[in-house]
């Protein structure tokens, strides 16, 4: 099992920095999210990170059809592509505060669907087909096509990247259930495609700090806890198997949520609805790899013994580099 870093985008030279701290501890992968009123532009950073990187996998997790033309996302990827000799991943997500955050709506899996086959066409190409008019990607020159992941929680999202896609990445939750359940509607996809499902790469994705305590290691956790709940009260039937008190306040909880402070460390109103709707113990269990270095790496033993083949750690606190340093120290070496 491969392990990762998602980062939140920094400042030029904190980044570089980060990008050491990575390299220096043996981790797998990079990734960076694309969300433009919240994150520095996420294909220059990329860019930096692979010029100042040399074995780390680099992909987006994720971007969206929305706010990028896929003729936009695949001349960015190709360039990241080539300027880290074929580190590049895609990951293609339907839009959360990336969309939100303007005038625009998320798309629909039909839309993620057309994009993502019009990128790899491109890709593959130069050439694709939409709304019956070519599209031509004349300057790039592929020896290779970057690998395209769907980024999904929702039962439709998870079968089309069993259908289309060469990884999917859940950010759903770390419970052994419900990486079955992902697991499944993946390989249900792939069935229906005549897709062999042991092909295609299973990542997750975890809000992430290791600490003395497990109570020091939440503690700056709880603006990301809930961004995922927030999440969770727009997936379609998410919130159906739970208890109705945990998934009434999911619901309170999404619809106070700010997405223009979407996982914002230093500003509190979404932090402090976890306290307000006390889902600090839930969202923790089901999303979070949190704790101290033991508590971590038997967490990420039990992913590997999932099946998961790649954990995303979100470390969404002050001191990133510090966090992924004592990652590199405890938990990297014995898993």
């Amino acid at each position: 099992m491969e392990v990762g870093i998602l980062a939140d985008q920094r400042a030029p030279e904190t980044m570089r920095r980060w990008t050491a701290a990575v390299e220096a501890a043996n981790i797998d992968i990079f990734a960076q999210g694309d969300s433009q009123c919240m994150k520095r532009e996420v294909y220059s950073t990329m860019a930096l990170v692979a010029e100042n990187s040399s074995s780390v996998r680099l992909p987006v997790v994720c971007t969206n059809p929305v706010t990028r033309h896929p003729t936009v996302t695949a001349g960015a990827i190709a360039t990241v592509d080539e300027i880290s000799d074929g580190r590049a991943i895609l990951g293609m997500g339907t839009g959360d505060s990336a969309v939100r955050n303007t005038e625009l709506t998320p798309a629909t899996v039909s839309e993620v669907h057309d994009s993502m086959r019009m990128i790899r066409e491109l890709l593959r190409t130069g050439r694709a087909e939409r709304k019956g008019e070519e599209l031509t990607f004349s300057w790039w020159d592929a020896e290779r096509t970057p690998p395209i992941f769907l980024v999904g929680g929702g039962p439709k999202m998870l079968a089309l990247g069993g259908e289309i896609a060469d990884g999917v990445v859940y950010g759903g939750a770390v419970t052994p259930e419900k990486i079955a359940w992902a697991r499944s509607k993946v390989r249900q996809g792939a069935d229906d495609a005549g897709r062999d499902p042991d092909g295609i790469e299973f990542w997750t994705t975890a809000p992430f700090q290791v600490a003395d305590t497990r109570e020091e290691a939440l503690d700056e956790l709880h603006h990301i806890f809930a961004a995922a709940a927030h999440i969770l009260s727009n997936i379609e039937g998410e919130l159906d198997d739970l208890p109705e008190d945990t998934a009434r306040s999911i619901r309170q909880l999404g619809e106070e949520y700010r997405p223009d402070v979407h996982n914002t460390l230093d500003e509190p109103h979404n932090a402090e609805l976890i306290e307000k709707y006390d889902l600090l113990e839930f969202m923790s269990d089901r999303i979070g790899i949190a704790g101290t270095a033991e508590q971590v790496v038997d967490q990420l033993h039990e992913l590997r013994e999932m099946g998961v083949d790649g954990v995303l750690l979100a470390p969404r606190v002050s001191d990133p580099i510090e966090t992924t340093e004592r990652l590199g120290r405890e938990v990297v070496p014995e898993v």
